[in-house]
């Protein structure tokens, strides 16, 4: 039933480092892994966080990851976490959220 859907958010984030990070995977393995270690692996179950396909932009390290409404602060929190991804030192930060996939995208460019 459509009543029984999650609601869904769409984050996108920036990495901050001085080497690129060129595999789209591994930050979001990273940012899975941070959100893990934060509110656990059940939690991480429930806010389903998901890469969105097709949303990178390598050359601005811009991301597009879907989340789960009630666990988007929680999300936010966890990227603050991290320091480094594929062994290369990295911050991550929230740019926007929204609840529709074209405003996110619009923030990728």
């Amino acid at each position: 039933m459509p009543t029984l859907k999650d609601k869904k958010r769409y984050l996108t984030f920036e990495i901050i480092s001085k080497i690129k990070i060129e595999s789209y995977n591994s930050s979001v393995e990273a940012i899975k892994g941070s959100f893990s270690r934060l509110c656990g692996t059940s939690s991480l179950g429930k806010a389903g966080i998901m890469p969105v396909e097709g949303c990178w932009n390598r050359e601005k390290q811009i991301g597009l990851l879907r989340v789960n409404n009630k666990y988007l602060n929680d999300l936010r929190g966890s990227l603050t976490m991290i320091t480094n991804i594929d062994g290369k030192d990295a911050l991550v930060r929230s740019i926007f959220s929204s609840g529709i996939i074209k405003k996110a995208k619009a923030h990728l460019a």
